[in-house]
């Protein structure tokens, strides 16, 4: 589901992302049915496309909004459990079941929200664990990974042909949106 915060700020001297106007050319269309039609029952359709960032073309971040994000990716599955702690302290818990991408941009995914209690008995599983601090930057969502000492920028859209049409910033470089060395489970694999 598209994540539609406001930015809470970014550095001087860059500029959010623009969107080709309506009518304007865009990459052909994808040959793709209807996102929906394939989510199974519960599920809600993620659209988003990521790429690589050039963190010293981002600048200091210093000040800006972040989360921190833990993920359990749960071995031989298609599972993540996610912890998000916010400056202020507070915490999100829930189970993720992302069911793979087709031919296109869009992939379902189911989330449960989790107590403390849930969360534990599920943290037990097998798995790798993935550490990230994400920040609301230019529209979209900046990740830097301590572990690998880069940051990817990602951005959930609200259709597909809006995925197509995006102009990325200036920041960001190669786009990893279909490169799986670049997914969250084979980062994981990667930090033991």
């Amino acid at each position: 589901m598209p994540h539609n915060k406001p930015d809470t700020g970014k550095p001087a001297g860059v500029t959010a992302a623009r969107r080709i106007p309506a009518g304007a050319r865009c990459r052909p269309s994808v040959q793709q049915s209807d996102a929906q039609s394939f989510a199974p029952k519960y599920s809600l359709v993620e659209i988003e496309r990521r790429w690589i960032a050039d963190l010293s073309s981002v600048g200091s971040l210093e000040g800006l909004a972040y989360r921190d994000i833990e993920d359990l990716y749960v071995r031989g599955t298609r599972l993540r459990l996610r912890k998000v702690t916010a400056q202020s302290g507070e915490v999100e818990l829930k189970f993720c079941k992302k069911y793979g991408r087709g031919e296109g941009l869009a992939e379902a995914i189911t989330n449960l929200y989790l107590s403390p209690r849930e969360y534990e008995s599920l943290a037990a599983l097998p798995g790798r664990v993935l550490r990230k601090r994400r920040y609301s930057y230019c529209g979209g969502a900046l990740d830097f990974y301590p572990a690998f000492r880069f940051a990817m920028f990602e951005v959930e859209f609200d259709s597909v042909n809006d995925a197509q049409c995006y102009v990325v910033p200036a920041f960001v470089r190669r786009e990893v949106t279909d490169d799986e060395d670049y997914s969250g489970g084979s980062l994981a694999a990667r930090t033991a």
